[in-house]
């Protein structure tokens, strides 16, 4: 469906047509860190410090069947195809880290819908570390 749209504002999310897997209806990105506080003798904060920043990643949208639909699993490292501060790669926008070259979004939690009269469903969530290296794992099995 086409839009006009009478303002400057930012609308819709950029897709691409071609692309199998999840077509997003929607994304979010949830940057967060932890922090250390120093006290002094009297109790006082004279300083704190910001560490183990993060990227928590969700997003949803339709399963495109064009080749093989989706084949996320847990653990597995994605990554969007949009790769501009103007669509869809925001994962160290709002970090302070450097990130690591091989940094990545590891799927933590894939939920899959279907029904009989419905288009099929997905949803995803994930995380960006960005001092953590996602292209060479180590699997252990039992």
């Amino acid at each position: 469906m086409s839009a006009t749209v009478f303002s400057d504002s930012r609308y819709g999310v950029v897709d691409d047509s071609a692309a199998s897997g999840m077509k997003l209806a929607d994304i979010n990105y949830n940057s967060t860190s932890q922090e250390a506080v120093a006290e002094n003798h009297l109790g006082n904060e004279d300083g704190f410090a910001i560490y183990g920043d993060k990227t928590e990643v969700s997003a949803s949208g339709v399963i495109a069947t064009k080749t093989a639909g989706i084949g996320l699993q847990i653990a597995n490292v994605i990554t969007f195809l949009n790769a501009s501060d103007d669509s869809l790669d925001l994962n160290d926008d709002a970090l302070f880290t450097s990130s690591d070259a091989n940094a990545g979004v590891v799927i933590t939690s894939v939920d899959v819908k279907r029904a009989n009269k419905s288009f099929e469903m997905g949803t995803m969530n994930g995380v960006y570390r960005p001092l953590v290296a996602t292209d060479s794992p180590t699997v252990i099995t039992d």
